[in-house]
């Protein structure tokens, strides 16, 4: 949070600023998706990887939406509120895991790249 654009804010962890179910609900399904990486690799899990890491992107998304939401009721009108490193290594992170169960939860007989004869 900063009061304008030209003075550096202070740091606001999101889980604090956030609805504390939904940052319940981040940390559990990255827990989930965590635990996903150590269980043996089938078509099956990769499946569930996608469905639990795109629920994952669309919680961050609503946790900081909800956060600023909440930092802004009390703030003046020139109050800025910008998102941190953090979110955007877990939103990445997540974004990333959508797209590794993509391709791994892809037939075998259908390859993305055919190399040159």
């Amino acid at each position: 949070m900063a009061p304008n654009r030209l003075v550096s804010g202070r740091a606001v962890g999101l889980w604090l600023a956030a609805d504390p179910g939904l940052s319940v609900a981040v940390a559990l399904l990255g827990a989930v998706l965590l635990a996903a990486a150590c269980v043996s690799p089938r078509r099956a899990m990769h499946r569930a990887t996608i469905v639990i890491a795109a629920a994952l992107v669309l919680l961050i998304l609503a946790a900081a939406g909800r956060a600023a939401a909440t930092l802004m009721t009390s703030a003046p009108p020139a109050m800025r509120v910008s998102l941190g490193a953090g979110f955007w290594v877990l939103l990445g992170a997540a974004g990333l895991a959508v797209l590794d169960g993509l391709q791994r939860a892809r037939p075998e007989s259908s390859p993305s790249w055919r190399p040159h004869s």
